[in-house]
């Protein structure tokens, strides 16, 4: 029978089952002895050593029959001894061997580190030892081995503020898990799991559903060495929803392994990367530290950051980390990065600050909308505006009209009357933003206007002589138009005399100084009103009236497009014999429907004053036309 081993459970002890062999009592002769007081002793010699003695099996009986009971509870291979008087018997010593007996669940043992501790997520294991009851160990296969592993709790709680994701974890990893057991011989069998939980567990290993020698056993997990990110927690409410460019932000992250274990240590190294980035194609990106918090629980990092754009990423190894959020009462879910971030710009910097849609050249007396965007010192587009911007904008002579959108971004309305080339100046608080002020700017002439076109029409000629004057085409705010495809020609009447002919003269383009010249030259004298028309490639573009100075004086009849004027003083041609009479201003003239604009045309006209003349004198006079 199998022997007690030296551990037991306390006030147990196996059921003590003797076995027996007798001894026949013979003379030298070999004859049955007619006796029954001889004593034989009876020593085994193996794993222990003992003896015992021989009783006569039927004390009446005198037959020489003796009887040894023994009991052997240590399994092994023996030398047993039989000796009367000290003298061994016929054949002694015997050899005799002792085989375990039937398995004992609550005797056999377990060895092996798997048995104490495992570390998460790598395959650990031990070995079972099978036994009977007297803790000998059994050499064949003995039935079911089982091993179950029961997760009770964590060991090692983070210090951070975060929401528990325990029962998250439980649904994700088990709380359960099992061996796998293989007999590998002599009794024993292998058994090896995978446990992913850190903290204290139960170890059950049963013996056809008994438990072993101290079963269930403490058994301890530890983390795997390898922080995970997405199992790897970011502080509660952290990290922020939104911040202002340039403000640090400083949270908590708590290293965890694949299996939302807290790790052992706080490695050193650039193990988490915290990184604010902003969207393609600008591709900006600040990068924070992150270094492991004193005092806490292992694991645990502090990062610091300062944003200047939007959209922020923590990582651990190149992933992206976690966190928890409790969307529902009692509904606790988990998102993993990158974690929106919007960083409020800092204040308006002019540096940054740019204007857009900035034309290669202008038309003078028109504006074209360029749009000014807002930025801080970080480059950030400015979301709004603000109460200190003090906003101006200059081209050339004109301080341009703007209008602030109230969403970082100011409409400025570029354009000047003065023709010619000038810087764009735009300055926030008296300062030049970044892309200004611009090289300067070509600003060309707009189409010739009644309101700016100069012509110098005399007052006074000398019949018979060639007089020539010049016509400078202008736009409405007196910028030269250089233009050789315009047809300017001028009529004169004499008011005098209704027979006497109509002069036109043609004016021609210069080349020198792109005017138009006009040869005039009158043969009869006296008062003639003028009627200067411009034409343009297509037509009649202007009319220009320069009517006498008595509205009677004008003949319906022979003057018909001079009628109905205003009273307005005209051009007067004398002899050249006669003395010479005083200049006269000619003044604009009435206008005529059209539909190009109107164009206007001033007459300089030298002045002589004279009393004792009805005419009146001044120092210019301005002729106006009409485009149709």
């Amino acid at each position: 029978e199998p022997a007690a081993w030296s551990r037991r459970p306390s006030g147990e002890a196996p059921r003590k089952r003797s076995r027996a062999f007798y001894i026949q009592a013979k003379d030298t002769a070999d004859n049955l002895l007619k006796s029954n007081q001889e004593v034989f002793q009876v020593t085994f010699n193996g794993p222990v050593t003992f003896t015992v003695v021989s009783a006569p099996v039927n004390p009446d009986a005198m037959d020489g029959l003796y009887k040894v009971e023994y009991l052997v509870n240590r399994a092994g291979n023996y030398r047993l001894s039989v000796a009367l008087n000290g003298m061994p018997i016929k054949d002694s010593p015997f050899e005799f061997v002792a085989r375990p007996g039937r398995v004992a669940s609550e005797w056999s043992t377990v060895q092996g580190l798997g048995s104490i501790e495992f570390t998460a997520g790598t395959e650990s294991e031990f070995v079972v030892q099978a036994k009977d009851a007297y803790g000998n160990a059994l050499d064949e296969e003995v039935g079911e081995v089982t091993a179950s592993i029961e997760w009770e709790n964590y060991d090692s709680p983070t210090t951070m503020t975060v929401l528990d994701d325990t029962p998250l974890n439980n649904a994700e990893f088990g709380r359960y898990f099992y061996g796998r057991a293989s007999y590998i011989g002599f009794g024993q069998y292998d058994i090896k799991y995978t446990a992913l939980r850190e903290g204290t567990h139960k170890l059950f290993v049963k013996i056809n559903g008994g438990n072993v020698y101290l079963s269930p056993f403490t058994l301890r997990g530890s983390p795997a060495a390898a922080p995970y990110g997405p199992k790897s927690l970011a502080e509660s409410g952290q990290p922020p929803a939104s911040g202002v460019a340039g403000d640090e932000i400083v949270f908590h992250v708590q290293l965890r392994d694949a299996y939302g274990n807290l790790l052992a240590s706080s490695p050193a190294g650039a193990i988490i990367v915290v990184r604010v980035s902003s969207a393609p194609p600008v591709s900006q990106v600040d990068e924070g530290v992150c270094s492991p918090s004193t005092g806490g629980s292992t694991g645990l990092y502090e990062c610091r950051i300062t944003p200047t754009v939007s959209g922020e990423s923590v990582q651990v190894d190149g992933v992206e980390i976690s966190k928890l959020e409790m969307v529902q009462p009692l509904q606790l879910t988990v998102t993993q990065g990158p974690f929106a971030l919007f960083v409020e710009p800092a204040a308006v910097s002019p540096a940054n600050t740019a204007v857009y849609n900035v034309q290669s050249s202008y038309l003078a007396g028109a504006t074209v909308d360029a749009l000014v965007q807002l930025r801080d010192r970080f480059g950030n587009n400015r979301t709004s505006s603000s109460a200190t911007l003090l906003f101006q904008g200059r081209f050339g002579p004109s301080i341009l009209a703007f209008t602030d959108n109230n969403d970082g971004t100011v409409t400025v309305k570029v354009g000047t009357h003065l023709a010619g080339e000038h810087p764009l100046q735009i300055t926030l608080a008296g300062v030049q933003i970044s892309n200004t002020p611009t090289p300067e700017i070509p600003v060309l002439s707009s189409i010739a206007r009644f309101d700016g076109t100069d012509c110098a029409i005399p007052a006074e000629i000398i019949a018979g002589i060639q007089h020539p004057f010049q016509c400078v085409p202008r736009d409405t705010f007196g910028n030269k138009v250089v233009d050789n495809n315009l047809f300017i020609q001028a009529e004169f009447v004499n008011m005098d005399d209704s027979s006497a002919p109509v002069i036109t003269v043609d004016g021609t383009y210069s080349l020198v100084d792109d005017n138009y010249d006009f040869p005039l030259e009158i043969d009869k004298v006296g008062a003639y009103s003028v009627v200067t028309q411009l034409w343009a490639r297509g037509g009649l573009i202007g009319r220009y009236y320069r009517t006498p100075g008595f509205q009677s004086l004008v003949s319906l009849l022979t003057d018909r497009p001079h009628q109905g004027l205003a009273l307005f003083e005209y051009t007067r041609v004398r002899d050249s014999s006669r003395p010479r009479a005083p200049s006269l201003l000619l003044r604009a003239s009435k206008k005529a429907n059209s539909n190009f604009g109107d164009f206007h045309v001033r007459a300089f006209c030298r002045s002589i004053a004279s009393l004792g003349q009805l005419f009146w004198s001044a120092q210019s006079c301005s002729l106006k036309l009409l485009l149709r």
